[in-house]
């Protein structure tokens, strides 16, 4: 796994919820590392690859609820209810600042992380920047960079 990836997705993850496992072949069981690691195995995250590619924002809302999520994260990043899709303390923060960056910058300030499951792409971490993105830009076509996982079969 690049560093880059490691350090935007799963090392905040890890420093705020620590990380059980002592091999790939640990199991999930019912611990949030489930949801966080898209329901895929350990061993499948270490035999993998990553590429960085620059991918088409919109084209991220392959998943029916994820537009929902970016409209809830826009709701909290502007001050409003804190909605379930916007789970992070900082959420508003973390939004505003995302905000700032791409209406200077025409872009994100990180890449997003994701994987495709089952025809689906499942935004890893990223989410808070495509929904300022959304915000400052609208839900239209934008290239932003990404790094995609890829399972070897």
């Amino acid at each position: 796994m690049p560093d880059e990836v490691f350090n935007a997705w799963l090392a905040p993850l890890i420093e705020q919820i620590g990380w059980p496992f002592t091999s790939t072949n640990d199991s999930f069981g019912e611990t949030r590392w489930k949801y966080l690691l898209a329901r895929t195995s350990l061993s499948v995250w270490h035999t993998g690859s990553w590429r960085l590619a620059n991918v088409d924002a919109k084209e991220t809302l392959t998943d029916p609820m994820q537009e929902v999520m970016f409209r809830e994260i826009i709701k909290s990043g502007v001050g409003h209810d804190v909605a379930s899709g916007a789970n992070l303390k900082d959420t508003e923060k973390r939004f505003k600042t995302c905000a700032d960056f791409v209406r200077v910058h025409d872009t994100i300030p990180v890449p997003i992380v994701g994987v495709f499951c089952k025809g689906i792409f499942k935004i890893l971490d990223g989410s808070h920047r495509l929904a300022a993105l959304f915000h400052v830009k609208g839900f239209r076509s934008h290239i932003v960079p990404c790094w995609i996982f890829e399972r070897i079969p």
